[in-house]
């Protein structure tokens, strides 16, 4: 066939997959099983960091929610001591004034 022997045909499918393993490997699609395992252990890592991560987020998150309430709480209470005191002060005033007698 193609003036060529028969013992290069049989070679050359062998030669073929060879430099079709070799190219395999160059370019980057046939890798050797640790390899994998490297680039496997490594997306491990980086995700068990990730959420250790998620998880400090999450319990800074509810300590600053549970700091909010708290304030929030407290600063109604002292909005009230406002109103009140001011409800006290205004009574003075007019007291003191002569417009709060009735009589």
């Amino acid at each position: 066939m193609l003036g060529l022997p028969p013992g290069v045909w049989a070679n050359g499918g062998a030669i073929g997959v060879l430099v079709l393993v070799v190219y395999f490997i160059i370019s980057g699609r046939l890798r050797p099983n640790r390899s994998v395992q490297e680039v496997r252990q490594d997306r491990d890592d980086r995700l068990a960091e990730c959420r250790e991560q998620t998880q400090l987020w999450r319990e800074a998150y509810e300590l600053s929610e549970h700091a909010r309430e708290r304030q929030e709480a407290l600063l109604r209470d002292v909005l009230d001591a406002v109103r009140t005191s001011a409800s006290v002060l205004e009574a003075i005033r007019q007291i003191a004034t002569g417009n709060g007698e009735k009589g």
